[in-house]
């Protein structure tokens, strides 16, 4: 995932916003954009191979939503460690949660891509979000599952912290998970997450891990995000539907073991 080409990008364009560090340390960053809207859009970054440290924070554009100007407050677990280090999702939780009842905010979406996207999941009904969006999240990363991906952050995740989400995704909140049909490495996380949370998952023809980026290449992922924060469950379907993988009876069984 390439932050930049997800950084302060939308329709219509956002105008430059002041940030309120709430969190600034050396594994975890949270900043809040001040907003007008009654909506807070809790953004996760991803674990950018280039961007250890200062990452730029992704979605925040298309978050802030233009002219309603959504508040937007966003995540960023600096070490790559998966929300692990010990005490870092308590905080996360209590920090985002005591800005949130400041604001007063009446509707609350999370939204993040892969490690992100894992956080948005993680945290949404933590924080009481009713709506989370998340693009090629993992299940989980506890070594159990043998991903192979992300290895050079291995140093930084705490075995004992890597959390499956079905104890974080018991129905709270009406989460959309967005795979690409291409990357069997997600597709075995989305089958995880089919099977053991609550949560509709969607698998897209054609696109790999870099989803959100290739939504953005073919000028949708402004409307996914659109309608995924202002319209119901039957628009969203009829966005996504000219996208999806036909249904197949080898991906049904396709996953392996739960762990």
């Amino acid at each position: 995932m390439d932050p930049q080409a997800l950084q302060i990008r939308g329709a219509p364009r956002t105008a430059f916003v002041t940030p309120d560090f709430l969190v600034d340390d050396a594994p975890l960053r949270i900043t809040y954009y001040p907003g007008r809207s009654d909506r807070v859009v809790v953004t996760f970054n991803s674990a950018d191979h280039n961007s250890l440290g200062n990452q730029p924070d992704e979605f925040f554009g298309i978050a802030r939503a233009g002219a309603v100007q959504n508040h937007v407050i966003s995540v960023s677990d600096r070490l790559k460690s998966w929300f692990s280090m010990p005490g870092m999702q308590d905080r996360i939780v209590q920090v985002v949660r005591d800005k949130i009842d400041a604001i007063g905010a009446a509707r609350v979406m999370t939204l993040g891509s892969s490690m992100g996207g894992h956080g948005a999941l993680l945290f949404a009904e933590r924080i009481g979000a009713d709506r989370a969006m998340s693009f090629v999240p993992q299940f989980t990363m506890s070594p159990n599952i043998k991903e192979r991906r992300w290895t050079q952050f291995r140093p930084h995740m705490v075995e004992a912290n890597l959390h499956s989400l079905h104890r974080y995704l018991t129905g709270k909140t009406e989460a959309f998970c967005f795979f690409g049909g291409d990357c069997r490495h997600d597709r075995r996380h989305m089958k995880w997450i089919e099977r053991r949370c609550v949560a509709t998952c969607y698998v897209l023809d054609g696109f790999t891990h870099e989803l959100p980026l290739e939504l953005k290449a073919r000028g949708l992922l402004d409307r996914f995000l659109m309608v995924a924060m202002t319209a119901d469950r039957a628009q969203l379907d009829a966005l996504v539907a000219p996208l999806l993988v036909p249904q197949d009876p080898e991906n049904a069984r396709e996953g392996g073991t739960s762990p």
